[in-house]
């Protein structure tokens, strides 16, 4: 638990009680699938986009003032020091991009969405991903159309 709680808050900045809070918001289970943790916790999926966004820092009055723009939405704070400015947008940042929590089969499968070269931006591969989990409810009944 304290490793968890430790790796939640150097990756995501989140305290190890909002992760229960999105668990339960989540049914208690994957996104996706629905399974609940075992043995491992649930993987936290995230935009990875975020990890390159660019902060701008500069000094404002005695402290010092950050700000980040992405999906849309602008991110600033102003801090005392240069660090904590810049820490405080990338938090803002990091837990906007949160997508939901998933099981090891699941976030392995998101994974492989994730090709550069793919089509579509990797929310909506996610949302795809999702429909087809769904969608398929665990049972093959052949192809969906009869043409030869």
């Amino acid at each position: 638990m304290k490793n968890l709680a430790i790796a939640l808050r150097r990756k995501f900045f989140r305290e190890l009680p909002e992760y229960g809070q999105l668990l339960a918001s989540q049914g208690g289970g994957c996104k996706i699938c629905g399974r609940p943790p075992h043995k491992n916790k649930l993987s936290i999926d995230h935009a990875h986009e975020v990890d390159k966004i660019k902060v701008v820092v500069s000094k404002f009055g005695l402290g010092w003032f950050a700000e980040a723009s992405w999906g849309g939405e602008h991110f600033y704070d102003s801090q005392p020091t240069k660090r904590l400015a810049w820490e405080s947008v990338k938090i803002m940042l990091f837990r906007r991009s949160i997508r939901g929590l998933l099981c090891f089969l699941c976030n392995g499968g998101i994974q492989h969405f994730e090709d550069s070269k793919a089509p579509l931006k990797p929310a909506e591969r996610f949302d795809a991903a999702a429909k087809y989990f769904r969608d398929f409810e665990g049972s093959f009944n052949g192809p969906t159309s009869t043409r030869r």
